[in-house]
């Protein structure tokens, strides 16, 4: 039987992405519920998630190793682990397209997408950061769920930085 804790983790991964529906809808500038990326645009974004695969698949097997020793303590929860496994593959199918040019579709408003990321991260740090301010970011010697808020929201700086960088890079090499 699930602990009520799955469950609602469960509930709130299906919760996020019903809402992600929404989202994509209101960040693309045709409404449509579907990003449109061209021929390359898709082939970069394959690539990209074969690496986040990789990433993945190489952060499980350094933690299998790094857990196997009872010696070794790590300051996270089971979940943590998987999570930040999670986000470490997001990161660098991100950061591949990104570079790839394969990040924002051909119907995306950029705008939108930068307002909403930044919305992002305000929100996921306002929970971290309250959870710091009352002391319950440590329990036991372990971090708790809300350092996997401020995990995403560095998620999403890392990105919005990125996209800002790109964004340079590219105004500057039209100019030239």
């Amino acid at each position: 039987m699930l602990h009520a804790k799955s469950f609602g983790i469960g509930i709130g991964i299906i919760v996020g992405l019903i809402i992600s529906i929404f989202v994509i809808k209101a960040l693309n500038k045709d409404g449509k519920f579907k990003t449109e990326y061209d021929e390359m645009q898709q082939i970069s974004r394959g690539k990209g998630y074969k690496y986040g695969f990789w990433s993945i698949l190489a952060y499980e097997a350094l933690m299998c190793v790094l857990t196997s020793d009872e010696a070794f303590v790590l300051p996270f929860s089971n979940f943590d682990l998987h999570f930040i496994a999670v986000m470490v593959g997001v990161l660098v199918q991100v950061t591949y397209c990104i570079w790839a040019n394969a990040y924002i579709g051909l119907n995306t408003n950029p705008g939108r997408f930068a307002a909403f990321s930044v919305g992002i991260s305000i929100f996921n740090f306002a929970i971290a950061f309250v959870a710091i301010a009352n002391g319950n970011m440590f329990t036991d010697g372990k971090l708790q769920d809300p350092f996997m808020n401020l995990i995403v929201g560095i998620l999403f700086i890392i990105i919005g930085v990125e996209l800002f960088i790109k964004h340079i890079v590219d105004g500057t090499a039209r100019e030239e």
